[in-house]
């Protein structure tokens, strides 16, 4: 199940970039008149901007509907729609310009409950101390699908079919059709449902995240009033944006420095545009395994875990991208080196507030993502609007100030995490979980017959959720008791005391 989410994830990503690369195409047509169409800079960025209007507004409406109605429906509709739009972009580019409006607003529209589907999903199948692993692996398929739409759109738009550029949306497009099989045949949306693992398997999740058997998240209502009040949220949006910025910033208008400052070609372009993203992979799945490691060795607790790795982020980024601002063309190759650290640097937030949804409010982390994601891509319809009026000319002087504004992000981003962000599970978030002691209730209702001559009500004690606790236990698989076990063995045997007398 984490490839087929990973390659959610690049299927996802791999629409959203292959704009970029017709964009590509309208500049040829600007500077060399071979292309088809004559836009503007201007209206290249609002074409680049379109596709957020449609994703920003039903972040939070697709995380409730994926734990209400199943993320392995709502994403693969969500998926169908975004692909079909993808396909059918090139007639609508040569209809009509609004018409390319109206399709990636439905392509952000469609693309927009994927992510927050997939942390909902993963908040039912990841054992508290292997999330961190889980997620960061599934998640690298962002900067996979950014490595495959850079690299094969720059190959497709030089030497593919329907005039080069046309044949790119009809690859990802049929593509993620395709890979829509594979979706509804391996993924399902909880341990419970899935008719494929061990019963060993299925035990083991459920037990680490304290979930009985027939429990299911549908029959708890989302807290939305406890949710907004919470610190913790906001904190998480505010990191959540910071990364999304700089990953915008390189996403829709890497190609255009590459071009413009470091004078590559369009094929040249398109490999080279890829090679940050390989970094990103890199340190996404090792920030993954490493934070879990220290959370399960209690090197570190799961809110300093997150700090650490959020700030080391943030500084190592910001740094590197600030450095590649003062490079030109002269030394490129140096330049594509800092932004492929930068990168590197900013895939550790897997380790730490890219995951941290999960940690605080594991049962609601798809409305969770919703939430923040919603804020962290409000910048998608500013920031190639923003980036083009910094760089009218193309510059390197022009694109250090596009830089510098990303460094600005990252420290502050830095400040407020690392200060204000926390890993425990609040409040709201608990699962209250109940449970029968059907030996004291029949003890006690035999005691009730006797003495009353009626039955007492069946006992039950409720517990708060315990999840990270139990995973923590070593007591796990070989069937000692908790600490709530025993305190409910101590009450029945007063119970039976109390009886007796």
């Amino acid at each position: 199940m984490t490839f087929c989410e990973q390659t959610d994830a690049i299927s996802c990503n791999s629409l959203q970039q292959s704009i970029g690369q017709l964009i590509q195409a309208a500049i040829v047509q600007e500077k060399e008149d071979i292309g088809e169409f004559e836009w503007d800079k201007p209206l290249q960025s609002e074409v680049l901007s379109a596709f957020f209007y449609g994703y920003v507004i039903t972040q939070i409406l697709g995380g409730w509907l994926a734990r209400k109605y199943g993320c392995r429906l709502i994403l693969g509709i969500g998926m169908l729609l975004s692909a079909l739009a993808t396909a059918l972009f090139p007639i609508c580019a040569r209809t009509h310009i609004y018409l390319v409006f109206a399709n990636r607003f439905i392509t952000g529209l469609g693309t927009s409950v994927c992510i927050p589907a997939v942390y909902a999903l993963w908040g039912r199948w990841a054992p508290p101390l292997e999330r961190t692993k889980l997620i960061s692996f599934s998640m690298s398929g962002v900067s996979l699908g950014a490595i495959v739409s850079n690299s094969l759109s720059g190959y497709l738009c030089k030497y593919g079919f329907d005039n080069g550029w046309g044949s790119i949306f009809y690859v990802f497009g049929g593509g993620s059709i395709l890979w829509l099989t594979l979706w509804f045949f391996v993924v399902y949306d909880s341990p419970a449902d899935h008719p494929r693992i061990s019963a060993a398997e299925r035990d083991y999740i459920q037990k680490s995240m304290g979930i009985a058997s027939s429990h299911t998240d549908t029959e708890h209502k989302t807290p939305w009033v406890a949710i907004l009040k919470s610190r913790s949220i906001w904190v998480v949006a505010f990191g959540h944006f910071c990364v999304n910025w700089l990953n915008l910033t390189l996403a829709t208008d890497l190609p255009t420095y590459m071009k413009e400052v470091l004078k590559f070609d369009v094929k040249a372009n398109g490999l080279l545009s890829s090679v940050p993203y390989i970094t990103n992979i890199a340190s996404s799945i090792t920030a993954g395994i490493l934070a879990d490691k220290v959370r399960r060795k209690k090197l570190l607790s799961t809110t300093a875990t997150r700090r650490v790795f959020t700030a080391v982020a943030f500084i190592g980024s910001g740094a590197f991208l600030v450095a590649a601002g003062f490079v030109n063309c002269d030394w490129r190759w140096e330049a594509v080196i800092f932004l492929a650290v930068a990168n590197g640097f900013l895939g550790l937030t897997r380790g730490g507030c890219m995951v941290n949804h999960v940690d605080f409010g594991r049962r609601y982390a798809g409305e969770l993502y919703g939430i923040t994601n919603t804020i962290a891509n409000a910048p998608g319809m500013v920031v190639p609007i923003v980036n083009g009026a910094l760089t009218p000319s193309g510059t390197r002087e022009e694109w250090l100030h596009v830089f510098m504004l990303c460094g600005i992000l990252c420290f502050l981003g830095t400040v407020v995490f690392s200060s204000m962000g926390r890993g425990e599970p609040e409040p709201w978030a608990e699962t209250p979980t109940t449970i029968e002691l059907e030996d004291m209730n029949r003890d006690m209702s035999k005691s009730g017959s006797m003495e009353n001559g009626t039955a007492e009500a069946p006992v039950t004690i409720e517990l708060q959720d315990t999840s990270e606790d139990i995973s923590n236990s070593r007591s796990l698989g070989n069937g000692t008791a908790s600490g709530a076990e025993a305190r409910a063995k101590e009450n029945q045997e007063g119970h039976q005391a109390t009886s007796r007398k």
